[in-house]
């Protein structure tokens, strides 16, 4: 609720379909591009899930720790079919959490993802 001036009533929901990188698959242009996304992000809790194109170990761990200094942690991975890292993450920032999380195909040639998104017990999301 903005309005009232408590921001910390509302959820972020954040989509993203990373740099790609084809041929060379730059982790700099990767976190180049996730860091502009945090940077038009508003305080509070987030939901930022999607495909950020973590292709390697590397993508991964450099994705993974530009979230956390974002105050990110990720909740979930879900694999995509034929490589041993996950494209694929949700990551969350603030007093939530999800769980019950189930993978399913569709037409995209990546799986989609439904979760139970869980509030605090109190209904004050911050």
């Amino acid at each position: 609720d903005k309005e009232d001036g408590n921001i910390n009533s509302s959820l972020q929901l954040v989509s993203i379909h990373a740099y790609n990188g084809w041929p060379t698959k730059n982790v700099d242009y990767l976190i180049e591009h996730i860091n502009a996304v945090l940077d038009s992000i508003q305080p509070g809790p987030v939901l930022f899930a999607g495909d950020f194109n973590t292709w390697t170990e590397k993508h991964l761990n450099s994705v993974q720790t530009t979230m956390e200094k974002a105050g990110f942690r990720l909740a979930y991975s879900w694999p995509y079919p034929g490589r041993e890292v996950p494209l694929d993450h949700i990551f969350t920032r603030g007093d939530i959490s999800i769980s019950d999380c189930s993978v399913f195909q569709n037409e995209s040639d990546h799986g989609g993802v439904s979760f139970l998104l869980n509030l605090p017990k109190n209904g004050k999301i911050s």
